[in-house]
């Protein structure tokens, strides 16, 4: 039974349902359509939703996928930032250790 539950959780359809359920607005019956439709990644998601990576995208009246959107492009300022702070903290414990 673990061994089913292990292979269950290596596989690319659980990966992937999981990653997609981690974007506000993209529930499991959202995640399983998208995976029907052959996106597997961020970055496919980002290209399905048209979202720009270099900022979040503008609100666009009508668009039912707008928190999807949102939500994307406010990960990747997310994951900007934590970079940013990453490399800040590494230069100061650098200059503290020297």
């Amino acid at each position: 039974m673990e061994r089913v539950i292990e292979e269950m959780r290596e596989s690319e359809r659980f990966k992937t349902l999981s990653l997609f359920n981690t974007i506000h607005g993209i529930g499991p019956a959202t995640a399983r359509t998208l995976y029907d439709r052959g996106l597997r990644s961020l970055r496919d998601l980002e290209a399905y939703y048209e979202v720009d990576t270099g900022s979040i995208p503008a609100e666009n009246s009508g668009s039912a996928d707008m928190n999807i959107r949102i939500a994307l492009g406010l990960r990747n300022d997310l994951m900007r930032t934590c970079e940013s702070l990453a490399k800040i903290h590494a230069n100061a414990l650098v200059l503290t250790l020297a």
